[in-house]
């Protein structure tokens, strides 16, 4: 099994209530490769098993990656939901809109995010992300469509 598929069936055996299957995989699928997306789901795992002091240090080891390589702040404010941290959490949720973060298109679908939805903040993240333009692209003026016939 590839260490991203085992990462999700950990992640989803996890949010089902069967955290110890959950963390043997996601356990096993960091072994296989220490990436940032395995250690996210290993740290969901972890605070969905009430294990704070593994989860909080997996999310130290994310901003020291984000510091030397390109992380999603998105994600890790993701994994401050999951431990309910909602100031750090609203803290790089605000940098992935700086950074205008790709998946934060997920923070109202995603139900680790409900923790954050009551707060006053939210609704402000929200408001921010349908107000960032967009990068509209524009065919150069010489581009023509044509339509060619067949048979």
């Amino acid at each position: 099994m590839f260490s991203l598929e085992r990462a999700v069936l950990g992640l989803a055996y996890s949010l089902h209530g069967d955290v110890t299957t959950g963390l043997d995989h996601l356990r096993r699928a960091t072994e296989q490769e220490d990436s940032p997306w395995q250690n996210l789901f290993l740290q969901h795992g972890y605070a969905l098993a009430e294990e704070r002091s593994q989860a909080t240090q997996l999310i130290r080891k994310l901003e020291a990656m984000a510091a030397q390589r390109y992380i999603c702040a998105y994600e890790i404010g993701q994994a401050y939901a999951f431990m309910e941290n909602q100031d750090d959490a609203f803290r790089w949720l605000d940098t992935a809109l700086d950074e205008r973060s790709d998946c934060k298109v997920f923070i109202e679908v995603e139900p680790w995010m409900d923790c954050l939805r009551a707060d006053h903040r939210y609704e402000g993240v929200v408001k921010r992300l349908y107000n960032q333009p967009s990068c509209e692209l524009q065919a150069p003026k010489e581009w023509r469509l044509r339509v060619v016939p067949t048979g």
